[in-house]
């Protein structure tokens, strides 16, 4: 952090302090450490920052009552009590920023099945203050954003037929509680999204799509990575003459 930087987190450090002192007058300063563990809160009352070095202050933001929220580089968070003359005292609350890693997306590119996204960062939290965008490629080269399609999971449609998938996430803002500017993309899908059932991959499940099971399994037809998907009709990881018949019920069920 160069020495410009640094004059402006002092400045803004004593802007917090002198705000409170507009509203308690007469104040005297002391910290109070929390640090937060997987099961429990230890509390180190009173601890000397005196010598803290404002230089580790990465950000800064407001919270809702008005009082600036300090962000450091610490793995824990930090609670800075100011305490009053008058018995009354406001808190200052520190977090550290988490910057993300990468992203990874689980689910079948199947339509109606639901993708879900997984942040991966280099400090663990609950939530994360990021946007999300799924994106489609009829190609893995050429990237457009799929319309509404904003949240941490998605159910895919046949609007994703035959197209590629992945998602980009981004810091929604800089006051929020991930690095700023900070984005990540997941890799693209392996293979393409396809319906269950659609063996020949025309975008229709009929009785084309059994006999082409049914040839595949004597081996008078050759199926791409996207056919076996979507091949496999019941799931269980194999094609065989079980997901044929699952394919003539459908087309039964749907005269």
């Amino acid at each position: 952090m160069n020495k410009r930087q640094t004059k402006m987190l002092m400045v803004l450090v004593l802007s917090c302090v002198l705000l409170l002192s507009s509203i308690y007058k007469g104040y005297s300063v002391t910290y109070e450490e929390v640090i937060h563990s997987s099961n429990e809160t230890n509390t180190n009352a009173n601890s000397n920052y005196d010598g803290m070095d404002l230089t580790d202050i990465e950000c800064c933001g407001e919270i809702d009552d008005g009082i600036e929220r300090l962000v450091f580089p610490f793995s824990s968070d930090t609670e800075i009590i100011l305490d009053f003359n008058n018995d009354m005292s406001r808190t200052v609350i520190v977090n550290p920023k988490a910057k993300i890693t990468g992203v990874q997306v689980t689910g079948e590119y199947v339509v109606g099945k639901e993708l879900t996204v997984d942040v991966e960062a280099d400090l663990i939290k609950e939530n994360y203050d990021i946007e999300y965008q799924w994106q489609s490629s009829p190609n893995g080269t050429d990237w457009y954003d799929i319309n509404q399609a904003n949240e941490d999971q998605y159910i895919l449609t046949n609007n994703e037929l035959l197209r590629y998938i992945r998602i980009v996430i981004k810091s929604a803002s800089k006051y929020g509680n991930v690095e700023y500017p900070s984005s990540a993309t997941s890799k693209s899908s392996i293979t393409k999204c396809v319906v269950l059932g659609d063996a020949d991959l025309d975008g229709y499940v009929n009785i084309d799509d059994a006999t082409n099971i049914q040839k595949y399994l004597v081996s008078l037809e050759e199926f791409n990575i996207e056919q076996k998907v979507a091949a496999d009709v019941n799931e269980d990881g194999n094609i065989a003459i079980d997901d044929a018949t699952a394919i003539q019920k459908m087309i039964v069920q749907e005269i």
